[in-house]
């Protein structure tokens, strides 16, 4: 059963640690309208803006034991949408490592990021547990928490990736596109047991900010096996 979010483009940032796949999930609303580009066409831009954004305002306080290996996408808008890979960026071919030379804490820590919207009733905020982060960028005190100032270097590098990635002027690349968080609207149900059902519909809500928390996050499944 397939899931159809109007408009909407699902990207995988495709990342290994120490022989452990990272994977980062981005929602992007695309919008073509009025735009020399078909939707495939902008739907291959986005993939290659965010992998050159990724590099460019994350990776510098990622240790170098995290490589980019490439940038896929699905897109959701239709039951039958494209598929695809993209391994370059605006400067260069994928792999990349990161920049940091620190220590990493192990594969399954990492940086709990928010991807805030618009208070209301029925809308959460989606989560992006980025790992790789350096066993200096945590407090003397407290292994567990980010150090204030990193942290706060943390969210400027967040906000200017949300920033680059978010593309509001046409005369640049031609589209539109905005960070989101999909939610489920409906559920589709099979006519006859056994049968797939209609897909199932989504929606989006619109992500203002990344707002990364003080605290670590694990994920078990990255220390595992």
């Amino acid at each position: 059963m397939s899931f159809v979010v109007p408009d909407v483009c699902r990207f995988a940032i495709n990342q290994s640690l120490d022989g452990r796949a990272v994977v980062n999930v981005l929602d992007m609303q695309i919008d073509t309208t009025g735009s020399t580009l078909s939707r495939n066409e902008a739907i291959e831009q986005q993939a290659e803006i965010i992998a050159t954004n990724w590099v460019g305002d994350v990776f510098p306080y990622i240790v170098n034991d995290v490589v980019l290996n490439s940038v896929t996408f699905v897109d959701l808008n239709t039951p039958t949408g494209v598929t695809g890979e993209v391994v370059t960026t605006e400067t260069g071919t994928l792999p990349q490592a990161a920049a940091g030379t620190a220590s990493p804490l192990p594969s399954n820590a990492a940086v709990l990021v928010t991807k805030q919207v618009s208070s209301a009733r029925g809308r959460r905020n989606g989560r992006m547990f980025v790992a790789g982060i350096g066993e200096d960028r945590t407090t003397t005190t407290n292994g567990n928490e980010l150090d204030p100032t990193n942290q706060a270097d943390l969210n400027s590098a967040f906000s200017a990736f949300l920033s680059g990635i978010n593309q509001n002027d046409t005369s640049i690349y031609g589209f539109e596109s905005g960070l989101v968080v999909v939610h489920v609207l409906t559920r589709g149900t099979p006519s006859q047991p056994g049968l797939p059902g209609p897909p199932l519909t989504g929606g989006y809500n619109v992500v203002t900010a990344l707002a990364v928390q003080k605290r670590l996050a694990t994920q078990r499944r990255r220390l595992r096996g």
